[in-house]
């Protein structure tokens, strides 16, 4: 091949490379530069070298990672190969940090951001050639903007979870309590909905929310003016306040009222009419509002009557008779040597080993029956016995820990702390055990507002000088809790159990693991994951770092501890390369449905990188009571395939989203009718399913035959409980966000398919191709 005369031409490894071919891509405002498959650099334009600092002259003919050390070759080289393959663009995105190249950007432009925040998209140019062109677009200003949205929307949302209930919409406890301290003769009605245990237990919980939500739409109409305040309260309660000056029996009469009412309403779902009746309980004394007005509920109940007033004969008689006959209980045991220890296991992530074991109280009733601390412990405190406790579970740690190796945690409160009896006993059993002392943890529970600060910090540093190590319980929920990190001299963090239990379905909870994991790593500290009860749990607590982990899943608390050393069996799942190939596949075919919906809508759209994770069955139970269950507000569509593995593609789309579509599809413009809104999802997910499989066929040999796709109204349990959905025991679940000129599309797929093992090793095929 001859160039034209005047071209510069630079010689790298017996190619020349033109370096005028592209000057067109000059006038453009963004980052264009051209790469072969191997990432070294064809062209470089002027927007590169100025932000950069980096001339083309320099660049050109290099390996894009000689002058950026940040770009993995592999990867990029994988990308583009990908990009080439499917003559289709792909994206180049790195979700922690933002950026594609370090282009230094806070000195420049004060930004928030250290680096300019970037949008990378690959776009095949020339196949022959394996040419393609890498457009990158200054996203930082967008990015600082969504940013503070985010964060202006986070403090709404945390705002209205504090007030509001999240199913009724209806204000919540706090807020009623708030309101009725500011009212000079408030009087509470609580009213509790008898039917729901019974509902919940025989049609399930999707049915109880809805119920729940009806009555509570009567309620608010029936006390819709000023004069009364609706309210949910715990489980299945309500709250009516009344704050117009009405006297106990005007609210009486207007209570005896909305339960006839109630009772003459009739309630029907899925053609089963469902019995509602009410109780209620009500009080006027202002200092004791919400604690009488619970008596006197209970006395209804206990009374079998319809609504009760509060008297003085209500208060603490049934409780002091439970409360005596544990205090009872708890003296014999405690006389009888039944009050042990159970051991939980403690497992080391790194190796999958029990390193650490955590004392648990339990109490062993004469017939062999092992009870709970849920019914002794607070009849212990309020008798002055829980100290006793602590006591013994102290001696039965330095008992276990001399005859192993292994770490005993535990649990210590702060009266535990203030008691100087128990301090003497724990400082005196640490030097008579110095080899033992070192293994021995005291864990901190109810550490959230500590009033007696320098009291604790004094501890702390006197049990370590004698080798023992602390630990701070139920870390990740209170608003302090860092604060005391700073303060106090912490060995270990136990994360939440919380936000382990919701890694798998809330993303915040991951965030918030995250930045514990990071700032306990920073300080030198090792943490816990509690609440691991299912082997996704066990993964991701592994991705984020977390130093242990304790749970169900690892080892139930028991009498007997197991042998030194012993391994915790881990399920099998994807490794890190194979879930990347899987996310880069995906990448790219919703990349190319986005092109297409975008030329049926007649829209410019630009896709939120997908974000994708696997499920197991309970997960996607979790995932569907979060996300759908009982809402009447989605719509799904669902195409089975058949082929080398089977499985079914449900698309998930709520209401919004679905007229939007249809408003501005066309052939449907405008159109919202129901029959509008089902053939503009239909013919959605038909092209994203169709999309994916394909991509699933160039890249997998997988050749897959899909279903028409059908429409459902609803994901109830019932769904993806029923026998085609039971075989499935590895599910994809695929969340992105698509934005049009005109509206937001947001979207998810589920995959379902029982054929994990071809999946993986489909997957490493596929790697082993690109290397």
């Amino acid at each position: 091949m001859s160039w034209p005369a005047g071209q510069t031409i630079i010689p790298w490894k017996n190619t020349m490379v033109d370096t005028t071919e592209f000057q067109l891509l000059d006038s453009i405002e963004h980052g264009i530069m051209v790469l072969d498959a191997h990432g070294v650099v064809h062209f470089w334009n002027k927007w590169l070298a100025i932000y950069t600092k980096k001339p083309r002259e320099l660049v050109i003919g290099t390996h894009l990672d000689e002058q950026f050390p940040e770009v993995d070759r592999k990867t990029l080289s994988r990308k583009i190969t990908a990009a080439l393959a499917v003559a289709a663009p792909t994206f180049y995105f790195n979700m922690e940090t933002g950026w594609f190249i370090k282009v230094p950007f806070r000195r420049l432009s004060g930004s928030t951001f250290e680096y300019m925040q970037q949008n990378v998209t690959i776009y095949p140019l020339d196949r022959e050639r394996r040419l393609a062109i890498l457009f990158i677009q200054d996203q930082t200003a967008l990015r600082e903007a969504l940013h503070k949205i985010q964060h202006y929307a986070q403090l709404e949302e945390e705002h209205k979870r504090l007030i509001f209930d999240s199913l009724t919409n209806l204000h919540n406890r706090t807020f009623m309590i708030t309101e009725a301290a500011g009212l000079d003769k408030p009087i509470l009605t609580i009213l509790n909905l008898d039917i729901l245990p019974e509902v919940h237990k025989f049609y399930g919980f999707s049915i109880g929310d809805w119920l729940l939500k009806t009555v509570a739409e009567h309620l608010a109409a029936f006390f819709h003016d000023e004069m009364f305040g609706v309210y949910k309260l715990a489980d299945a309660e309500f709250g009516v306040l009344a704050k117009g000056g009405q006297s106990i029996e005007e609210v009486a009469e207007a209570t005896e009222d909305f339960l006839q009412y109630i009772a003459r309403v009739k309630f029907v779902f899925n053609d089963n009419e469902f019995p509602v009746s009410l109780t209620a309980g009500i009080s006027q004394q202002k200092d004791n509002l919400l604690r009488q007005a619970d008596l006197a509920l209970q006395a209804a109940n206990q009374r079998q009557k319809a609504l009760m007033v509060f008297d003085e004969s209500m208060d603490n008689q049934k409780q002091f008779e439970d409360n005596l006959g544990w205090l009872k209980i708890l003296q014999a045991a405690l006389l009888d040597g039944r009050v042990v220890a159970f051991f939980q296991p403690i497992v080391r992530n790194r190796d999958n080993r029990i390193v650490k074991y955590e004392l648990l109280v339990r109490l062993i009733a004469p017939d062999g029956k092992v009870i709970s601390p849920f019914f002794f412990l607070e009849v212990a405190k309020k008798a002055k016995l829980y100290h006793h406790i602590t006591r013994i579970m102290v001696e039965k740690a330095f008992a276990i820990c001399d005859d192993n190796t292994y770490d005993f945690s535990i649990n210590l409160s702060v009266e535990d702390i203030l008691d100087h009896d128990t301090t003497a006993l724990i400082t005196r059993k640490l030097a008579e055990h110095p080899r033992s002392s070192k293994r021995i943890v005291f864990e901190i529970i109810e550490s959230e507002g500590i009033e007696n600060f320098s009291e604790v910090s004094n501890f702390i540093r006197q049990v370590k000088q004698l080798g023992a190590k602390i630990a701070i319980d139920d870390f990740g929920t209170g608003y302090s809790n860092f604060d005391y990190l700073l303060r106090l001299d912490i060995d270990y963090i136990k994360i939440d159990g919380s936000l382990i239990k919701n890694l798998d379905v809330n993303l915040n909870s991951r965030v918030v693991v995250e930045t514990i994991v990071d700032f306990a790593r920073k300080l030198g500290m090792e943490t816990v994951g509690e609440y691991v009860e299912s082997a996704e749990l066990l993964r991701l607590v592994k991705k984020l770092g977390v130093t242990y982990s304790q749970g169900y899943l690892l080892g139930k608390p028991g009498a007997a501890i197991a042998a030194d050393g012993q391994p915790v069996e881990e399920q099998e799942g994807f490794n890190g390369e194979q879930l990347d190939a899987l996310r880069e596949m995906i990448n790219i075919a919703f990349g190319t449905a986005t092109s297409v919906i975008a030329d049926i809508m007649h829209s410019f759209a630009d896709l939120r990188v997908p974000y994708i994770e696997l499920m197991d069955p309970p997960k996607l139970q979790r995932f569907i009571g979060r996300t759908v269950q009982g809402n009447l507000d989605y719509l799904i569509a669902t195409q089975a395939f058949i082929g080398p593995i089977e499985g079914e593609v449900l698309f998930i789309i709520d209401k919004v989203s679905a007229v939007n579509l249809a408003h501005y599809m066309p052939g449907l413009a405008g159109a919202t009718s129901d029959s509008a809104v089902r053939e503009a999802v239909l013919k959605v997910a038909d092209i994203v399913v169709s999309s994916c499989m394909q991509n699933f066929a160039a890249h997998l040999n997988f050749q897959a035959e899909l279903t028409q796709p059908g429409l459902a109204i609803t994901l109830g349990a019932e769904m993806v409980g029923a026998p085609q959905f039971r075989k499935f025991n590895r599910i994809i679940l695929i969340e992105s966000v698509i934005h049009f000129e005109q509206e937001q599309i947001q979207g998810q797929m589920l995959i379902l398919t029982s054929s994990a093992e071809w999946l993986r090793q489909a997957l490493d095929d596929f790697i082993t191709s690109l290397a």
